[in-house]
């Protein structure tokens, strides 16, 4: 004999977001923690983790071996 599950209760409605936050003004500036730190360097502890050195991956991007954040464009000819 088969027995059919019992039905499921309903879902609690969904909670509603918090409103967003208005846009900065267009002549406004935003400093970005990537705008004022210094650019990374090959050997540069890794921004994200900290823990990972970065080094150069086979598209020539710096890349963290620990974490795997990566800093670079789409690679590079060579």
């Amino acid at each position: 004999m088969i027995r059919r599950p019992a039905a499921l209760p309903p879902l609690p409605p969904p909670e509603r977001l918090p409103e967003a936050t208005p846009a900065p003004a267009a002549d406004s500036v935003l400093l970005l923690p990537e705008a004022i730190s210094e650019p990374v360097r090959r050997g540069s502890p890794c921004p994200r983790c900290g823990l990972g050195r970065l080094e150069y991956n086979g598209m020539l991007d710096l890349e963290c071996p620990v974490c795997g954040f990566y800093e670079g464009t789409i690679g590079a000819c060579t």
